[in-house]
């Protein structure tokens, strides 16, 4: 065993590719979820959230959203949220990056 660091090739993208969900979003998500389920009035009965990035805006309430949720910054991606699950669609490119 040497210390010399080892080159290890980045995963080939997939067809299906899924974010590496780290702790800071689970516990983010889970909030988001539980604000959701106690003031439904705020949020009109609804069964889902949407989120979608806006092409040309430097800051826009749904970029700070994904900032918070996954520490990164999905321009022209959409997200539909629900208490079963967190769906995204963006480019192929996007959904590599955060492996």
């Amino acid at each position: 065993m040497s210390g010399a660091p080892q080159n290890t090739p980045p995963p080939a993208p997939s067809a299906t590719a899924q974010l590496d969900v780290r702790p800071p979003y689970i516990s983010h998500y889970r909030r988001l979820l539980d604000f959701w389920a106690g003031h439904s009035d705020l949020f009109m009965g609804s069964h889902a959230l949407f989120f979608a990035s806006p092409e040309n805006m430097d800051y826009s309430k749904t970029l700070a959203m994904q900032s918070w949720l996954f520490s990164y910054e999905f321009p022209k991606t959409m997200f539909m949220t629900s208490p079963a699950s967190c769906r995204v669609y963006t480019s192929g490119k996007k959904a590599v990056f955060p492996r």
